[in-house]
């Protein structure tokens, strides 16, 4: 089933996964797994970690999630690929909020994209990468590629920098030993 409210997915997923029964699974999945081996698994190349979403039937996305560990601005990087041949849907959510998402990528056939060089989160904000199937969800691996990273802030560059000269300025009258 193609969701027409992705929100609404991610929202029952989490609520899933609040009272999930461990003992509930198809084909093990929803699941994310990553290729520690020398060749490409079902569309997954060696290395890369994949998301694959359960069946439609029971709103089974699966959620890669990013906490972020400390207040500041981050750049986020990440790639949805086309793993087997099945077709999936990409979101990028932040902090639960399904209404307003940071992307909604569509279909994963095209290996859609979510980049921003400048979102700033408090520590303990969530990024979700999230895949849903397609309608079905047999051969659905995703692979994807994600990296985050801080980014340093304007202000300690400009002071760095201003403290150089003050630096050079102080080695210069330093006696010689």
């Amino acid at each position: 089933r193609h969701w027409r409210q992705p929100h609404e997915a991610v929202r029952q997923l989490l609520e899933q996964l609040v009272r999930r029964d461990l003992n509930y699974s198809t084909l093990n999945a929803p699941l994310f797994w990553k290729n520690v081996g020398e060749s490409t698994v079902d569309g997954v190349q060696p290395g890369q970690i994949s998301l694959h979403p359960g069946p439609g039937a029971n709103a089974d996305a699966v959620v890669l999630r990013f906490v972020a560990p400390v207040t500041s601005v981050y750049s986020v990087e990440s790639q949805f690929f086309s793993g087997d041949s099945g077709q999936t849907e990409a979101w990028v959510i932040l902090n639960g909020n399904f209404e307003l998402p940071l992307a909604s990528l569509g279909v994963t056939s095209i290996n859609p994209g979510f980049t921003t060089t400048s979102l700033e989160l408090n520590a303990g904000d969530t990024i979700d990468f999230v895949v849903g199937n397609y309608g079905d969800f047999y051969f659905d691996n995703t692979p994807i590629e994600v990296s985050i990273t801080t980014v340093p802030e304007p202000h300690a560059m400009w002071l760095l920098l201003a403290g150089i000269p003050l630096i050079v300025r102080r080695m210069a009258r330093w006696p010689d030993a």
